[in-house]
């Protein structure tokens, strides 16, 4: 009876280590001390594990050689082929298609181009209007001097677009194209940028198009809303992937009239969020991901499939303290019941099992990612002081003893 109560008792004072430890690793977690680690645990779980794409996503990418095909190697792009492109697109009648390419007039647009892009500007007139597709396009702020110097006729349909009368209803929205790196790598994406227009602070590209695919309520310790990507490694444009169609192949080989009600021959296109972007080398922004290096079309469209699939989200602080404790507690119970060795042993495995586990669960399931690893050692080292204590302890007391035998 006395030993079990010396382990209730022990296992008392372990539980207040746990919590003290677990209280520590939460504050310093919630201001970013254990960023760098969880960024490499991050990234290798991002290569080891990539979750089956949604099939509510596709990128419509302009490759390499519809870049020489379609644009004859010319930036910026033709715009009467995008406008083309635009056309054959909404006959598909997507979800929602984000544009990531500018669209705004230039400069140096004369003759052919000019009437090309009045064209295209038409185009999205056309398509927005009273449209149940949502069109979503790159907000650039541009200078009143560069406006000035745009062909009048097309400045004016330009500032329409970005304007439209109260009468009009056109389902068009601007967004910005805000990638924002961490540590030199794009893990997560924000959903509102740093860009405000009269006082309004703009979405993302992601933001904008996600808001009917999840709820975006997922923050960081700054406040700031922001998804984590599971990257699938499917939409880049290698000519095996389901998820990717070349511009070229939606120009010529997709029916100009999609039959969208015939489930014979459906439309990959149909009710499907589209990214429309470019990933030829000479005019894509690329960024390194954990996958390597990606163009940014690629990364919009991996944050939107990400979205559909319910990313991780972190829990709040409270149950990360609760189940880091509990955690730091059972192990010290299998360490007191079965010993410093083998409930070591049965402790570390359990752990190590519960962190793989939780990863998987943490990227297939959207669950978060618990780490007891801290309290766990908290623990260990608490009861090697016990027993280092204990250890003190009898030894003084068999000094006394043979002392007081020697007397």
């Amino acid at each position: 009876m006395p030993r079990t109560y010396g382990k209730a008792r022990t296992l008392l004072r372990m539980l207040g280590t746990s919590a003290l430890t677990a209280a520590v690793v939460t504050s310093l977690h919630a201001r970013g001390w254990f960023d760098e680690i969880e960024h490499l645990w991050v990234d290798f779980v991002s290569i080891m594990y990539r979750p089956a794409p949604s099939s509510e996503v596709v990128l419509v990418a302009i490759t390499d050689s519809d870049f020489a095909s379609r644009f004859n190697s010319t930036s910026p792009l033709d715009p009467g082929v995008v406008a083309a492109l635009i056309d054959r697109l909404d006959t598909h009648k997507p979800n929602t298609v984000v544009i990531d390419m500018l669209l705004h007039p230039t400069i140096s647009e004369t003759g052919e181009r000019t009437k090309g892009r009045h064209e295209l500007l038409q185009t999205l007139r056309r398509v927005a209007a009273g449209s149940a597709t949502r069109w979503i396009l790159v907000h650039v702020p541009v200078s009143e001097p560069e406006r000035k110097s745009w062909d009048h006729g097309l400045r004016l349909e330009w500032e329409a677009l970005e304007h439209p009368s109260a009468k009009e209803s056109l389902n068009l929205h601007w967004a910005s194209a805000q990638i924002e790196l961490d540590r030199g790598v794009v893990r997560y994406i924000r959903t509102a940028s740093d860009q405000s227009v009269d006082n309004i602070r703009l979405l993302t590209l992601f933001g904008e198009a996600a808001n009917e695919a999840a709820p975006l309520d997922v923050s960081d310790a700054h406040g700031e809303m922001r998804r984590l990507i599971r990257y699938t490694g499917r939409f880049i444009p290698d000519g095996t992937s389901l998820q990717v169609v070349s511009a070229g192949v939606v120009l010529d080989s997709f029916p100009r009239n999609a039959p969208p009600n015939d489930t014979s021959a459906p439309s990959m296109l149909h009710d499907k969020k589209i990214v429309l972007g470019g990933t030829h080398t000479e005019g894509r922004d690329s960024y390194w991901t954990p996958l390597g290096a990606m163009p940014a079309a690629s990364i919009w469209a991996e944050a939107l499939d990400s979205a559909k699939r319910n990313s991780p989200r972190p829990i709040s602080y409270v149950a990360a303290f609760a189940i880091e404790t509990a955690l730091g507690v059972a192990a010290g119970a299998l360490m007191l019941w079965y010993g410093p060795v083998v409930g070591w042993l049965l402790a570390a495995t359990g752990l190590a099992v519960l962190t793989i586990l939780a990863t998987a669960i943490s990227f297939a399931w959207g669950f978060a990612f618990i780490s007891g690893i801290p309290s766990f050692w908290a623990v260990q080292w608490h009861q090697r002081i016990e027993l280092w204590r204990e250890n003190r302890d009898l030894r003084r007391r068999l000094y006394k003893s043979k002392g007081a035998t020697n007397g």
